[in-house]
């Protein structure tokens, strides 16, 4: 499986992408010094296939380079922080 993600900071989106389809979604917004994610999901089917870590994963690089502090809201974007100690720097 091949996804692509597409970050739309305008909007506070990042999108999950195969084969030109949608299987995933981040929200956030942007708060002082940084951004909140609000939530993120992965549609039915692609369940369990590493779609919302990518999620996180891309917003979290996105945060890192504009020096932005992150505060996860959503509890798995709260549960990916837990797993990954080494962004602790960049935590609200």
């Amino acid at each position: 499986m091949e996804v692509e993600v597409i970050i739309n900071s305008k909007s506070g989106v990042v999108r999950a992408y195969e084969a030109g389809i949608q299987i995933g979604q981040l929200d956030f917004i942007f708060i002082q010094d940084g951004l909140s994610i609000e939530h993120t999901r992965t549609f039915q089917g692609y369940e369990g296939k590493g779609i919302a870590n990518a999620l996180v994963s891309a917003v979290t690089d996105y945060a890192v380079e504009n020096e932005l502090k992150i505060k996860p809201v959503c509890s798995y974007a709260e549960t990916w922080y837990k797993r990954h100690p080494q962004f602790d720097n960049i935590l609200m």
